[in-house]
């Protein structure tokens, strides 16, 4: 398939090529939340955080639930969930995915102990990208895409995740899997 037919869409995977060396995406996998005319925005869903969720949100302790969801707007909370209807206004991405919606279901979720980091993350910041922006990415060959789902996001190990992704897409994109993080070294 080239790459001039590729059709990128909501729920969709972005895989950073290996030799894309900005520090905010390199070998990072984002989840394509929107995707419309007016641009797109992603989650960054391969980098978690260490960091007490709990010391600022009540009733949530869990340390490995905070992602590094890109570098716009740091100071914004987002999250995927697997609840569904059950969190009103949320947008449906892929699967059982959807992204975020109203955080009063969300909390009352966490509060009766009906949720946990296999159908919750929380991600700080996000990707975006302008009209066109990331067609002419992917067109210049910065990422490879993949098609998205629940399982792959939410079960997988987030530090083998990049790798993973790879190797389900198969071909020469499962040889790119083991390619290493720094080839000059080797």
């Amino acid at each position: 398939m080239s790459v001039n037919s590729i059709i990128v869409e909501a729920g969709d995977l972005l895989v950073a090529v290996p030799e894309l060396n900005d520090i905010n995406f390199r070998r990072s996998v984002v989840l394509l939340c929107i995707h419309d005319r007016e641009g797109s925005l992603g989650l960054v869903i391969n980098r978690p955080v260490d960091f007490d969720l709990g010391s600022i949100l009540e009733n949530l302790t869990d340390r490995e639930n905070l992602h590094y969801g890109g570098p716009v707007r740091t100071d914004c909370l987002s999250y995927l969930h697997r609840h569904g209807d059950r969190v009103r206004k949320s947008l449906h991405v892929a699967d059982d995915v959807y992204f975020s919606g109203a955080y009063e279901d969300v909390q009352s979720l966490i509060q009766s102990n009906e949720s946990s980091s296999e159908d919750l993350r929380f991600f700080a910041g996000f990707a975006g990208w302008s009209e066109g922006q990331l067609e002419a990415e992917i067109h210049q060959g910065g990422w490879f895409v993949a098609r998205g789902d629940g399982d792959l996001i939410f079960n997988s190990d987030p530090e083998r995740l990049w790798g993973t992704v790879l190797r389900r897409m198969g071909g020469p994109y499962a040889l790119l899997a083991n390619f290493p993080e720094h080839p000059s070294v080797n």
